[in-house]
């Protein structure tokens, strides 16, 4: 995560403007019917209210709040219905 800025906007909160990037493992168990599985790679950039309470801060429930993904790489994929051994090149030939 890269802290780009924190600005105050009240006595005890501040607009916390960042870039993060992450990646999620997406495996079959979580899409059973599709069998799919993969990597999902993303950018994103936002700006949340960060409110000051007691020792800690914490995400205001007002005041801006937004989150864009500047980037995506889906891995994700799904085995083939085929089994490995039909996969391949294949020839239509005409028998008479």
């Amino acid at each position: 995560m890269t802290l780009n800025s924190l600005e105050q906007v009240g006595k005890e909160s501040y607009l916390l403007n960042f870039a993060v990037s992450y990646a999620f493992y997406y495996d079959k168990a979580t899409d059973l019917d599709k069998n799919s599985y993969g990597n999902i790679v993303q950018a994103l950039t936002g700006q949340l209210t960060l409110k000051k309470s007691d020792s800690a801060y914490l995400v205001a429930q007002e005041g801006q709040k937004n989150l864009t993904v500047t980037w995506e790489d889906n891995q994700v994929q799904a085995d083939p219905d085929l089994p490995e051994g039909l996969l391949g090149s294949w020839e239509a030939k005409t028998v008479r």
